[in-house]
């Protein structure tokens, strides 16, 4: 699979080429407004070569090109993980590529399912083909974008013809018991006909000949450790490629008992299961504490805002590079209610932390003169106040949601239409200044119609103003009926002292709290109404039915064990040298239900 793929690349460098020198455009089909870029970063692509061969560095002059055919684009940079170098307009492209943190390994797979979070139109992928990660990953994730109609180009990067020996993969167990023999088993690849020396440092080293494109796999058997043990495979001679001649594979011995890490705010029905358990070595804590030593992490509705960003790193290395365990368990702070989206942790979990759904959000904000005023407490105009937590919460948005923002007072001004663009609705909505009284009854009716014309699953309106109008309440009362009717979820947000009758007429109201963060809170209200904590109707076969549960989308690679209905209940998948799990169901009062075969783990 790797050669053909490779092979596939590599006939594709003149295109790259035309478009880089000559403005070229790569093949769009039936021109879509967005295109997601996968740059391939990994130390291969920048083995040096000749003129026909493409850098990461040239890699980003085509998609600066490419891009300016679309309204919105993704590029995600990628090497053994995947990560954002860029979303929005390709008018704010930045000139040179942005930095990545690079890693030895390529993997394909990964890299493409993070693209399947927020679907594209279409997508483009620049890299060698020298993928590391499992053939069958890889296998799954391109038919799941041919079967979901998602065409991928494709476009060479690194020289032609590299002279590049490397290990591609390690195997052994991750944990053994003191004193067992096991066998290490070490595959290379190879671009030229070649002999090489395969050094296991402290336990010997083999001769091996290779041939050009063709995969070998070499053992060391009889090994065994006593303690936790770092094997490290290395190749010689040198190469044009050093870094992926050097593979580090870490075994942990197996101690009498499983030793659990289980993080939580507070304690639930998990821990007396756990605890009941005489084979398990239950550590529970309110805080992050290393989990190198132990065989599970459990995070039971522990919110990610309670790990700092390297916390979490270390967490996703115990799993991937220890061949350690994560569960995740459902819960108010768990998956997205949590904060989990977009973290390193969900990069690496089952499933995705919310459910799979474009939004079109639409935002009423009142601009009349009342607006000019102060909050109290908070040194600054109710208008600036609203425009800040407008534009924090824009910068929220995924990358496929639609925002607009109406702007009235007696008079009404549509600042752009529905749009991906957050950028240009920025820069409209900084020019608005409070003037004239407030009609509020035809603004939202226009509100309605702007969402009517859109196909998005979730549709949201955002009412922000101090309420203060003179209209009929009844008229406000029939609208509020019609909200609900079509699905519409609505809030207004009312910066003055009362909401008034016809902001209570049209819907559910909320005060800006004094002293707080206004675009925390309706970010707080946007994660209620995207209904991401629910109750299910239909029981599962094994684990019964509970009475609340996370909403989550189940990712390609990943292995279904029970689902209440379509909503993933229990998955599992292998991850790097270790294996993560996600159970979006709590132990917890108000939470565990009907649940069944939860008295024993």
């Amino acid at each position: 699979m790797n050669q053909t793929f490779s092979l596939i690349l590599k006939s594709l460098t003149v295109l790259a080429l035309l478009g880089a020198i000559f403005e070229f455009p790569i093949p769009i089909g039936d021109s879509p407004r967005s295109r997601t870029y996968l740059l391939d970063q990994s130390p291969s692509v920048r083995i040096p070569g000749g003129s026909d061969s493409l850098r990461p560095e040239d890699g980003w002059k085509l998609i600066r090109t490419d891009a300016r055919q679309f309204d919105h684009v993704t590029v995600i940079g990628f090497a053994q993980s995947p990560g954002v170098l860029f979303q929005g307009s390709p008018t704010n492209l930045p000139h040179t590529l942005p930095e990545f943190q690079t890693s030895p390994g390529t993997d394909l797979a990964k890299a493409l399912e993070f693209t399947l979070l927020h679907p594209p139109n279409d997508a483009l992928l620049l890299s060698d083909g020298n993928g590391t990660g499992p053939k069958t990953d890889l296998e799954k994730v391109l038919l799941t974008f041919q079967n979901r109609g998602i065409p991928i180009h494709t476009v060479a990067l690194g020289p032609r013809t590299p002279s590049d020996v490397q290990i591609t993969a390690l195997r052994a167990p991750s944990r053994i018991n003191p004193g067992k023999e096991f066998t290490l088993e070490v595959d290379l690849l190879s671009t030229i006909d070649t002999r090489i020396t395969v050094t296991l440092k402290a336990h010997g080293q083999k001769q091996v000949d290779l041939v050009r494109h063709q995969p070998r796999t070499i053992t060391f058997p009889s090994l065994r450790i006593t303690k936790r043990t770092e094997l490290v495979v290395e190749l010689s001679p040198r190469d044009d490629c050093n870094q992926n001649n050097r593979a580090p594979w870490i075994i942990e011995p197996w101690k009498e008992g499983r030793k659990i890490l289980l993080l939580h705010e507070t304690p639930s029905g998990l821990s007396t299961l756990l605890q009941s358990e005489e084979t398990l070595q239950v550590i529970e804590k309110n805080h992050f504490v290393d989990p190198f030593g132990f065989d599970l992490v459990l995070l039971d509705s522990f919110p990610a805002e309670k790990l700092t960003r390297n916390q979490q790193n270390r967490i996703c290395q115990f799993v991937t590079e220890s061949g350690g365990g994560l569960l995740m368990m459902g819960g108010p702070h768990s998956f997205s209610p949590g904060g989990y989206s977009g973290t390193s942790i969900e990069t690496i979990l089952p499933t995705w932390a919310s459910p799979d759904e474009k939004l079109s959000l639409l935002f009423l904000l009142d601009r009349s003169g009342s607006m000019a005023a102060e909050i109290p407490g908070q040194n600054r105009r109710k208008l600036d106040t609203a425009i800040d937590a407008i534009l924090k919460v824009l910068r929220s948005l995924r990358p496929d949601d639609r925002a607009s923002v109406v702007t009235f007072s007696d008079d009404r001004k549509v600042l752009s239409p529905l749009t991906t663009d957050r950028n240009a609705l920025a820069k409209l909505l900084r020019k608005e200044e409070p003037n004239g009284p407030t009609v509020l009854l035809p603004t939202v009716e226009e509100g309605m119609r702007l969402l009517a014309e859109t196909t998005s699953a979730r549709k949201a309106i955002i009412l922000l103003s101090d309420g203060n109008t003179e209209e009929d309440i009844s008229a406000f009362l029939s609208l509020g009926k019609k909200l609900r009717r079509e699905g519409i979820k609505y809030i207004s947000i009312h910066t003055g002292s009362s909401a008034g009758k016809a902001l209570t007429a049209l819907g559910p109201t909320q005060p800006v709290i004094e002293g707080s963060d206004l675009a925390t809170q309706i970010q707080k209200w946007m994660l209620k109404s995207q209904n991401l904590i629910f109750s299910p109707n239909t029981p599962s076969e094994v684990l019964g039915l509970p009475e609340k549960m996370n909403r989550v989308t189940l990712k390609e690679t990943a292995t279904l064990l029970d689902s209440c209905g379509e909503y993933p209940l229990l998955a599992i998948r292998p991850t790097g040298r270790g294996w993560c799990g996600a159970a979006p169901f709590a132990l917890r009062e108000g939470w565990r239900g009907q649940m069944k075969n939860t008295k024993s783990s």
